[in-house]
């Protein structure tokens, strides 16, 4: 059966204030490739490119637009098994996470395309594997594959030609990209398994550390509770998260690792106020997530994530 990646791209919605879904959906496919590997010492680098040539009409902070990211991790990478999947629409490789397998066609909603490298391990050695993925034909451009020297996995996916649409509504602070990143991935953040993070943006020259992140303003302001439904095991997380991050109280279904959906909820709660504030007269706003314990269980209707 052929795959019309024109015709599953075209179909694919995402609206433009979800410019960051892309990226933060190549991420989590990151964070399953190094869990597919068994990797004890896990690592993702996440770097921001930008139109340089365009200071001059940069924000007030003087940013100037995003125009490509590149996420490299050392996962188990595109081997034959994992690229086959690639190549298969509506793939149920990742079902078992609660992966429908499109999220790569929302890479090609809002960019022109992703430019693929990756070294991974057979039983025959070290191997190399490059291509490109574009809204044309079957999807695969300038495939190719051949033995490595190199010695460890890496794996990178640039994604590139950020579509005008969306780079309009793209986040031009590094401190709002790492805010949106560890949002979506925030189940994974949680876990004691999770990998190294890090977010780099040379042209500004800002690097950040997503796990210290997470662990100084989201980690050491929350609090655990556990309830059962149904003979189902659920662990509620209550989070401050500051206002300069997460302005808006919303709340958050998250279901396998990732949001699946995300709900405005000013005015469905008598007498919430917009801004809230802590002991010190900080402004923060308050996340409530529910986790299933049960991986069996685990569903989109099983396990969210509360944001007021």
């Amino acid at each position: 059966m052929q795959v019309d990646v024109p015709g599953k791209v075209r179909n694919a919605s995402l609206a433009a204030n979800k410019a960051l879904l892309p990226l933060c959906e190549a991420v989590i496919n990151s964070l399953e490739a190094i869990e597919d590997a068994a990797e004890e010492n896990g690592r993702i680098d996440i770097r921001i490119e930008r139109d340089t040539s365009s200071l001059l009409h940069g924000d007030e902070s003087g940013a100037a637009d995003v125009i490509a990211f590149t996420i490299e991790d050392n996962g188990i990478g595109f081997d034959e098994a994992h690229f086959s999947a690639f190549q298969t629409a509506d793939t149920t490789y990742n079902a078992r996470r609660g992966g429908r397998g499109n999220a790569r066609f929302q890479w090609l909603v809002a960019f022109e395309r992703a430019v693929v490298e990756s070294y991974f391990e057979t039983a025959s050695g070290m191997f190399y594997r490059g291509f490109e993925f574009i809204p044309e034909g079957s999807g695969i451009m300038n495939h190719r594959k051949q033995s490595a020297t190199r010695v460890s996995r890496a794996t990178s996916v640039r994604l590139t030609g950020f579509r005008e649409r969306y780079r309009r509504q793209c986040p031009k602070q590094c401190e709002t990209i790492a805010a949106r990143i560890i949002e979506h991935c925030l189940e994974y953040f949680i876990r004691p398994t999770c990998p190294t993070i890090s977010l780099h943006d040379e042209s500004l020259d800002e690097h950040m550390d997503l796990n210290e992140r997470f662990a100084d303003e989201i980690l050491a302001h929350s609090d655990r509770a556990s309830f059962s439904v149904n003979g189902n095991d659920f662990q509620i997380m209550h989070i401050r998260l500051r206002s300069a991050l997460e302005k808006e109280h919303r709340v958050h279904f998250c279901a396998d690792g990732r949001v699946v959906s995300s709900e405005k909820i000013l005015g469905r709660i008598p007498n919430l106020a917009r801004h809230i504030q802590d002991e010190n007269g900080q402004e923060f706003t308050y996340s409530r997530q529910h986790c299933s314990m049960n991986r069996s269980t685990q569903s989109a209707q099983g396990s969210h994530s509360q944001t007021t």
